[in-house]
């Protein structure tokens, strides 16, 4: 009875976090990217002071061990640490709602709601906010207005055996910390034998 309305994936942890929705009750929790939801693999991070419907958007600060997270119904951004403790507001976003966010660097960026600028900000709170506006081309067929914000990071140096031949696993390779992984069949598929590695049709 759950619906998912965020997700962010942190592979170096072999980890994930979901935002969930289920009746009038919003919370963020931290699990596997393996997908058992066993007690070891299972977190609640944030369980009160969401709101109860509107767009949420979540973005990672893996150097520094922190969730950001946005909260258009309440227009905030707030952050904390990966197991939701020092929970802290990190903006009021004026008169618009925040829509997507994304750190790059020192920096954490984000756009709003029929909004056609973005604003950045350094991640901890020093510095002045700081705002582009974007002009968008006037034969766009999206009007919405609305501006996605992605970042990437550079690449670093890895010896997860799911970047090595895909870690022999025949579907699909699924971090499960920085040197270990599982094996994953795809949806209509089943483990061949016990070794868990090859996947057949069923």
């Amino acid at each position: 009875d759950h619906k998912i309305v965020a997700l962010k994936l942190v592979p170096s942890l072999g980890e994930m976090f979901v935002t969930l929705q289920s009746g009038d009750h919003t919370h963020i929790d931290r699990q596997s990217m393996k997908g058992d939801l066993v007690d070891g693999n299972h977190h609640h991070v944030i369980e009160t002071g969401l709101s109860k419907a509107g767009n949420f958007n979540l973005a990672v600060d893996e150097q520094n061990m922190k969730l950001y997270w946005s909260d258009s119904a309440r227009r905030v951004i707030e952050y904390s640490k990966f197991d939701g403790t020092e929970r802290k507001k990190f903006s009021s976003v004026d008169s618009r709602n925040p829509f997507t966010i994304a750190i790059l660097g020192d920096d954490l960026y984000w756009s709003s709601e029929r909004s056609r600028s973005w604003q950045y900000k350094k991640k901890d709170f020093s510095g002045q906010l700081k705002r582009f506006q974007i002009d968008l081309p006037e034969d766009r067929i999206d009007k919405s207005n609305f501006i996605n914000i992605v970042s990437g990071s550079p690449r670093r140096m890895s010896k997860n055996p799911c970047l090595f031949n895909n870690g022999g696993c025949s579907d699909i390779c699924i971090s499960d910390g920085p040197l270990s992984h599982v094996c994953k069949c795809a949806i209509g598929n089943s483990f061949l034998d016990n070794a868990k590695k090859v996947c057949i049709r069923h």
